[in-house]
């Protein structure tokens, strides 16, 4: 992707953009193409996500994501996940007993009452912003929508040098327009879908 997108960009040589720069606007774009496969289907993406907790501590911090879907708790006992219930911080700080809830507080999620230590006590289904941090990743998204990525990094690229044409825009428009074609979409979803800004 990021051969492409220099050849893109007509930086072959490799004079204008470091391979650093290139890869910040590839992931970029990549949660820019999320976002638009999230207004079709939400749950397109929806991961599971462990966090550890420790005796006494209400918080623990989010991973980047679009949203939380569901939060669920290590059953000590059991060993299996109980499905918590949201309830606003101020109703839930003081709470005490068996009964556990969760509140979210910007980018963290806190337990109420605090949990026991446990291993993976926390898991969390929320769909993830997602990134590509080595050179052998594969985008997960669906692979028709993978040159959208590029696109979307040229765009910024090019908006960093005010060399936009309108072809990318219009490629794009086409490419969102097409999400259904590669997602399951239901009929409770929006028909039109665009693209802010292009």
């Amino acid at each position: 992707m990021r051969t492409i997108l220099r050849r893109n960009l007509q930086d072959v040589p490799e004079v204008q953009w470091a391979n650093d720069e290139l890869n910040e606007l590839l992931n970029v774009g990549y949660s820019m193409v999320q976002k638009e496969i999230r207004k079709w289907v939400p749950n397109a993406h929806q991961y599971w996500d462990y966090i550890n907790t420790v005796a006494g501590t209400n918080w623990y911090p989010l991973p980047n994501t679009f949203g939380i879907r569901r939060v669920n708790l290590k059953n000590a006992t059991t060993n299996t996940y109980d499905k918590l219930t949201l309830k606003d911080y101020d109703d839930i700080k003081d709470q005490t007993g068996l009964d556990y809830y969760y509140a979210k507080e910007g980018q963290w999620i806190g337990i109420f009452p605090a949990p026991l230590t446990m291993t993976n006590g926390i898991e969390l289904v929320h769909v993830p912003i997602m990134a590509m941090a080595t050179d052998d990743e594969v985008p997960r998204i669906k692979t028709p929508l993978h040159p959208g990525i590029v696109w979307w990094a040229k765009l910024i690229a090019k908006g960093e040098t005010a060399e936009q044409d309108g072809s990318e825009q219009a490629r794009l428009r086409e490419l969102i327009s097409d999400i259904p074609t590669w997602y399951d979409v239901t009929t409770d979803v929006p028909e039109v879908i665009g693209i802010k800004g292009i």
